[in-house]
């Protein structure tokens, strides 16, 4: 199996909001720990599994990012194990029941690990996301209000599952975030960085927020344990290709990651084939 670099050499800007299209996937060292960069965030389930060797141990997730990434995947398929297991090429290969599109995509990658790997993910760090369907805790109140189970079993995201212990998962606004109070050095840590974070707030306020985002995952690394850092350009929910690879190569360089994000502004290759 390929072991680090480039998994899937950048072969053309990709700045829409599309769930399946691509640009690039690079996975390098930071502190001895895979790190993997990518554009589209799907494929962070795939390096998640790769780090983790195939087996089982008590992690925690801590989720930056403006979405949840967390839908649900509604499969019984055998083989997902194996599209993890192999290269790249396997995983990007797996289509959904219908064939029309991309079985893991950057909404449903982290519901697809957990479907992969039950009970790995011990405890959940989840930045809010402000009007989605659902979030942990209107899942709480619900099953205060209907504590026999939904009328329904429509499952938006994957807590939205009874057998989800709630107090697992922590909705975590900015403020709460960054002050780093939940941390815990109980778990391994598999640290995951969308930079449309970043976006989120007013533009004279971003630079400001990269540089904290930057101090607290080093904070996390020099007292716990990580197992794994992603970190997502996610470009089209940045504005634009440049805004989000000049706000990666800042975050690189703060980090000390040896990856050249200026390469990612150069005319990219022509696409095979």
């Amino acid at each position: 199996m390929t072991q680090g670099g480039w998994h899937l050499p950048f072969l053309e800007i990709n700045q829409t909001q599309d769930p399946c299209k691509y640009s690039f996937l690079w996975e390098g060292k930071w502190l001895g720990k895979p790190v993997y960069i990518m554009d589209n965030h799907r494929f962070a389930a795939w390096g998640w599994h790769r780090a983790l060797g195939g087996g089982s141990q008590d992690v925690a997730l801590l989720h930056i990012d403006q979405h949840y990434d967390a839908q649900t995947v509604r499969t019984e398929r055998k083989n997902n194990r194996a599209i993890c297991d192999g290269e790249i090429d396997l995983y990007l290969a797996a289509l959904t029941d219908d064939g029309r599109n991309c079985f893991v995509n950057h909404a449903n990658y982290i519901g697809f690990f957990n479907y992969l790997h039950p009970r790995t993910i011990m405890r959940y760090v989840l930045t809010e996301q402000i009007g989605a369907p659902s979030s942990p805790q209107q899942e709480l109140e619900r099953r205060k209000r209907e504590p026999h189970g939904r009328t329904n079993d429509n499952y938006h995201y994957f807590w939205d599952h009874p057998e989800v212990d709630l107090g697992t998962i922590q909705d975590v606004n900015q403020e709460q975030l960054l002050a780093g109070t939940w941390s815990s050095g109980i778990f391994r840590w598999i640290i995951n960085l969308d930079l449309d974070y970043v976006f989120s707030v007013q533009e004279s306020e971003r630079l400001d927020l990269e540089i904290r985002l930057c101090e607290l995952i080093r904070s996390i690394a020099c007292r716990e344990e990580i197992m794994v850092l992603t970190i997502a350009l996610s470009p089209g929910y940045c504005g634009q290709w440049a805004a989000a690879v000049e706000c990666c190569a800042r975050v690189v360089r703060y980090l000390g990651i040896e990856f050249d994000a200026d390469a990612l502004l150069a005319q990219p290759q022509s696409p095979v084939g």
